[in-house]
């Protein structure tokens, strides 16, 4: 569940500088908490802690209003447009529109008045595409755990998945070689150098992790989930 700034030329969130001190003015472990109530697990970095590639000493950046309400204040920065959606995710359980009403209370606080759009899934994936916006919100579930698959999607030119297109080309180039670099300690290298590149460049201000409930009799053993599947084909039912 994470923040996204549009990166394309002419938007103020464009600088990666600017980037740093509007993710600077939201206290992100306070909002994750407030607003998931122990149901999602603050995001530090983009990979969550199990994956290979994940780094615990790389960082977002850090809540630090003051540092943020001065530069934004240097720079002019007075309005922004947040675009988000109005439902429900399974990576943002409370839904666009009150994650974006959060971040907006702390934008404020900074000096800066944020204006928050709010259109059911359908119609914010059009919006994405078509409309001018600073600030969105959208996640990403892995399909299969591997690094590749949760983060080669801020190394594409798709606007659907890379909805702000930042597209740096240390990074993907980082993202090209872990697809060529076998399994191992070269490979775990190369995904933590694309981590920390997130982390300072700040393409995205990563939020949070999902918990995933799943409600099962104490019969049932083995593997009840992977990767938010359920496979039965490991799993076994006592009488």
């Amino acid at each position: 569940n994470y923040m996204v700034y549009n990166c394309r030329d002419g938007y103020v969130t464009a600088d990666r500088e600017v980037r740093k001190a509007l993710a600077q003015a939201i206290n992100v472990p306070e909002m994750v908490q407030s607003l998931y109530k122990g149901y999602a697990t603050f995001a530090p970095s983009f990979f969550p802690t199990f994956m290979s590639g994940y780094d615990p000493n790389v960082k977002a950046v850090t809540y630090d209003p003051e540092a943020a309400k001065k530069f934004l204040a240097e720079k002019g920065i007075k309005e922004l447009r947040i675009l988000t959606y109005s439902n429900a995710r399974y990576y943002n359980t409370v839904g666009g529109q009150v994650l974006a009403e959060a971040v907006q209370a702390y934008f404020d606080k900074v000096g800066v008045k944020a204006k928050v759009d709010v259109y059911d899934w359908t119609t914010f994936k059009s919006k994405l595409l078509t409309d001018k916006w600073d600030i969105t919100f959208i996640g990403w579930v892995g399909d299969n755990g591997d690094p590749d698959n949760f983060i080669n999607i801020l190394a594409t030119n798709d606007p659907i998945v890379n909805q702000g297109l930042w597209l740096d080309p240390e990074f993907i180039e980082c993202i090209k070689d872990g697809l060529k670099t076998p399994d191992g300690a070269e490979r775990v290298a190369i995904y933590q150098k694309a981590e920390e590149l997130i982390a300072q460049k700040a393409p995205i201000l990563p939020i949070s992790h999902a918990k995933e409930l799943m409600a099962h009799s104490p019969k049932v053993k083995g593997e009840l989930i992977h990767m938010s599947v359920v496979r039965f084909v490991n799993m076994s039912k006592s009488k």
